[in-house]
């Protein structure tokens, strides 16, 4: 005994020491569960189906099957409405002395450009960045030096029926638990997608309107464009709370599958539960400890 908890130590030691050049390794959420698979593969059979887990993973490693595609909408910004120049052209064609919501209608419709520019140019355009950037996590913090050291022994690790029994166990819960992130995620996305479209086809008209406003300098077509220019800065503040959500819903969801990549791993007893060292099987000690020539008949010469 006392000799498998000394090798045991080396395992961990070689294991920490394992990678090449000081280069770190990326361990990808696909290859964790990949991995999980082949430490669990033949003991399906002996649990009901709902809390198989071969091939059921799949949550960990994405939100959506739409990942990619979603990715790529989010990193084109949004273009601005127009430049702060026309905008001050915009403002001199409006007729003198007109006046909307009790206010003059040039200051309304210069005010209200400006307000759509800072919220595509700044607020729109730095969410969409966050949520690029949420959607492109693929691996747990590289420098996680006790997630990676968990991984490589869990990975040496031979099979345990016991091992598999701990991730079966919960398999249920996790899968519920992502049912519902994703259930509201895609229920945002899809509300997000309807407005920006019908948003799209208001900020043409609007521009539409403000052009044959610049052209004719009449009064029906600068009321026009105040409406237009108006909806489109209300349907734009729907739109920056719908990407707060989408956000803050995908942040959760990074941190939920880092929290069930944990515990498939064995660095938490439970989902959520507190780290605590990967212990190698009896094997894993065995083999690594021979290579550091401590193992029978490997004493130095």
């Amino acid at each position: 005994m006392k000799l498998f908890i000394f090798l045991s130590f080396l395992a961990v030691l070689v294991l920490v020491q394992a990678v090449p050049n000081g280069k770190e390794i990326e361990i990808t959420f696909s290859d964790l569960v990949k991995k999980v698979y082949e430490k669990t593969k033949g003991y399906d059979n002996e649990y009901p189906y709902v809390n198989n887990i071969n091939g059921r993973l799949g949550f960990v490693v994405s939100i959506t099957n739409d990942t990619s595609a979603l990715r790529e909408k989010f990193q084109i910004h949004p273009d601005e409405f127009t430049t702060a120049k026309n905008a001050q052209y915009l403002k001199s064609k409006v007729p003198a002395g007109l006046v909307m919501y009790e206010q003059p209608a040039s200051k309304l419709l210069y005010d209200t450009i400006a307000l759509i520019d800072k919220t595509r140019k700044v607020e729109m355009k730095k969410l969409y960045e966050e949520i690029s950037a949420e959607l492109s996590v693929q691996s747990p913090d590289k420098n996680d030096k006790e997630f990676t050291n968990g991984y490589n022994i869990f990975s040496k690790n031979s099979r345990s029926k016991t091992q598999a029994e701990r991730i079966y166990s919960k398999m249920s819960a996790m899968i519920g638990a992502n049912a519902a992130i994703s259930h509201r995620f895609t229920t945002k996305i899809n509300e997000f997608e309807q407005l920006d479209k019908e948003t799209k086809e208001v900020l043409e008209n609007a521009r539409s309107k403000c052009e044959s406003m610049a052209l004719t300098g009449e009064r029906s077509y600068a009321m026009d464009a105040i409406e237009y220019v108006s909806t489109l800065n209300s349907n734009q503040q729907k739109l920056l709370l719908l990407l707060k959500q989408v956000r803050d819903i995908l942040r959760e969801y990074n941190q939920k599958r880092l929290l069930w990549a944990e515990f498939l791993i064995g660095i938490t007893p439970e989902i959520g539960g507190k780290r605590q060292p990967v212990e190698p099987s009896k094997s894993t000690a065995e083999k690594l400890g021979s290579k550091l020539h401590l193992g029978k008949g490997k004493g130095k010469k």
